[in-house]
């Protein structure tokens, strides 16, 4: 699988975005995304069948992730 562009820029994130686009800030795939959502690590909501996460969401989870390494 070929990595796709990470963001660096968080004015250029949505307020809201799709797995998919917290597969391309993490560099993870799909399946790891929706491990964490499922878990409770990732904060999240289901739109129907897909997960929807917040910025501000995955900013406290980056900042979790760098406290902990």
């Amino acid at each position: 699988m070929k990595r796709e562009n990470y963001v660096y820029n968080w004015t250029e994130v949505p307020v809201i975005v799709d797995v998919g686009y917290v597969c391309r800030i993490l560099g993870v795939t799909a399946d790891t995304v929706q491990k964490l959502l499922r878990s409770g690590t990732l904060r999240g909501f289901k739109v129907g069948r897909d997960w929807r996460i917040c910025k501000s969401d995955i900013m406290a989870f980056i900042g979790e992730q760098e406290a902990t390494a």
